[in-house]
């Protein structure tokens, strides 16, 4: 079967150009988050964390979601790029605080508190809160937080992988 042959006129790559843009966009994002879980895992090796595979996992797979990492007294210490995406943000304004300066008057007083008390065990703790973004915007998320021990099994640091949830949805 013979196609005929478009025109000099017609400009037939546009279809080829979107998806261009999408597939180097797809492909930066990509890398980002490649990038993003190697720091994360290099920086594990470094000061000598005793990595679960939960958390191994949890660093491999998810860094599409906003990722905080707290030294001990919860001082933010790093953040990738989502983080900054979904508080809005920049991380000069995150880097030496501590996250609770995101919650605010709506806050899910039951869940900082048990985040508080398993924080204090130094145990994972999975729970629904209610930020604000620097708009002043509210937003429900699901934050889930490991306790970081080196290999003497000393607490020194704290990972949250935080992953909006529309409250339609929820």
């Amino acid at each position: 079967m013979n196609y005929p042959y478009p025109s000099q006129e017609v400009d037939n790559t546009m279809p080829l150009q979107s998806w261009d843009v999408l597939s180097l966009s797809i492909g930066y994002m990509v890398k980002r988050h490649m990038q993003e879980s190697t720091y994360l895992i290099n920086l594990g090796n470094e000061q000598g964390w005793d990595f679960s595979s939960d958390l191994l996992d949890e660093i491999k797979h998810n860094t599409h979601k906003a990722i905080v990492l707290t030294d001990t007294e919860q001082t933010i210490v790093w953040v990738n790029n989502n983080f900054i995406n979904l508080t809005g943000y920049p991380s000069s304004e995150l880097l030496g605080r501590n996250p609770k300066f995101l919650q605010g008057k709506k806050q899910n007083q039951p869940a900082a508190n048990k985040i508080r008390k398993d924080l204090s065990k130094a145990k994972p703790t999975t729970q629904n809160v209610i930020n604000y973004r620097k708009s002043g915007d509210a937003y429900l998320c699901c934050v889930k937080i490991y306790p970081l021990f080196n290999k003497q099994q000393e607490l020194v640091n704290y990972i949250a992988f935080e992953d909006e949830i529309n409250p339609d949805a929820a």
